[in-house]
């Protein structure tokens, strides 16, 4: 077993955990959460890995931070990397048990933009580490570049694009409001 395979089961046995601690099938769990029901069984089952995306769905749905989703068996988070097809680097990085705080490194390559919109309960600030690149937030675009600091309301799609030159480097701190 790779890494990667532990690191999947993992974060399919704390799905699953925190489904059956709510008493939900997969069949409820995927509805609520808007993934498909043999998606979800390949989660549980660590067949496939769940995006960060998608882990938000399915926390959001369980009504637990996703930082529980990415528990190691010792209780520990090592936090969650996903490559999408463009390239864009998602990182949820590792959080306390209680933590009320979550983190996650977004680099999107020069040229590139997060495949699809994000959105949330809570509120981001996004820290721009390095490049230049927009911020959609709804309907609008906002240029941003190194040094900058956003706050935005989560429940607002949002998504990152780097500018043509140069790859772009995002720290996310999502602050989850009850």
């Amino acid at each position: 077993m790779t890494d990667t395979d532990d690191v999947d089961r993992r974060i399919g046995e704390s799905v699953r955990s925190a489904r059956r601690e709510r008493h939900l099938s997969t069949r409820q769990l995927a509805a609520l959460a808007g993934v498909s029901q043999p998606t979800l069984s390949n989660i549980e089952n660590g067949r496939i890995r769940a995006g960060v995306a998608t882990l938000y769905l399915l926390a959001d749905a369980l009504s637990v931070p996703p930082a529980r989703l990415l528990t190691d068996d010792d209780g520990s988070r090592r936090g969650h990397d996903q490559v999408s097809s463009g390239g864009v680097r998602l990182r949820a990085l590792p959080t306390a048990p209680d933590a009320k705080l979550e983190v996650h490194e977004v680099v999107v390559p020069a040229g590139e933009a997060e495949e699809h919109s994000f959105q949330h309960g809570g509120e981001d600030v996004l820290l721009i580490v390095s490049g230049r690149g927009e911020l959609t937030l709804g309907k609008s675009r906002m240029p941003i570049r190194a040094g900058d600091v956003v706050w935005i309301d989560a429940t607002a799609p949002h998504r990152l694009s780097a500018a043509a030159e140069e790859s772009l480097t995002v720290q996310v701190v999502t602050a989850r409001l009850p």
